[in-house]
């Protein structure tokens, strides 16, 4: 007799599931990674239904996913606890990559930035570590067991960091091809300081550099496991 799970492997399949689909949904369930690896390794050829109450079993199959009995019960809705993981490197990851930016765009700046260059090195410090920390453990846990990256928490998570930088590369961009071609750099303004055409290209490119990367970072490595 097919176990629950494998009974609900074979069904989600019948209704054209892809694997990765029904690994993500198990997985919400609280299904542990080696049983989802199983059922879906396991091809097993569906009997045709006997009567109408199998097959209305059959079909509730899809509509409520089995739950592991002994897994624990999320706090949070459709989270799992390595979802959650996730959600605490993309927080960390973001607030360190927007305190670099900040604080080198303070640096350029000139004099009387010590007070302002504050706030993002106090920011560096408390997250830098928390995002490495995070990282590492996320990366092995990848290595360990491939199937998570599967994870629809996981999914989330590197395409929010994933837009999150390219917006702040565009924006940038767009920013100072705008200064550029409206001729800021090159009337003088009536009061405060000279416009530095060179301290502003210095700013975009270590946005390019820091968000660029990361984004680039991340893109490539979906491509890369998809192939």
């Amino acid at each position: 007799m097919k176990s629950e799970i494998q009974n609900f492997v074979d069904l989600a399949r019948e209704r054209g599931w892809n694997d990765e689909r029904i690994s993500t949904k198990l997985t919400q369930a609280g299904w542990e990674q080696a049983s989802i690896a199983s059922a879906l390794e396991e091809l097993v050829v569906p009997k045709p239904p006997t009567d109408a109450s199998a097959v209305t079993a059959s079909e509730a199959l899809i509509g409520n996913i089995p739950h592991n009995p002994s897994a624990p019960i999320s706090v949070v809705s459709n989270l799992t606890t390595r979802g959650f993981e996730y959600k605490i490197f993309s927080v960390s990851l973001t607030l360190l990559l927007f305190s670099i930016i900040f604080l080198a765009n303070v640096l350029i700046g000139g004099d009387e930035t010590s007070s302002i260059a504050a706030f993002p090195l106090t920011v560096l410090i408390v997250t830098g570590p928390i995002a490495l920390l995070m990282f590492r453990r996320l990366h092995a846990a990848e290595l360990a067991t491939p199937s998570l990256r599967a994870d629809a928490s996981r999914r989330q998570v590197v395409q929010g960091i994933q837009l999150v930088t390219f917006l702040a590369v565009i924006i940038h961009t767009v920013v100072l091809l705008y200064l550029v071609i409206s001729g800021h750099y090159v009337n003088k303004p009536a009061y405060g300081s000279t416009p530095n055409v060179f301290a502003d290209s210095l700013r975009w490119l270590i946005t390019l550099i820091v968000a660029g990367g990361t984004f680039y970072y991340y893109w490539s490595d979906e491509r890369r496991k998809q192939n």
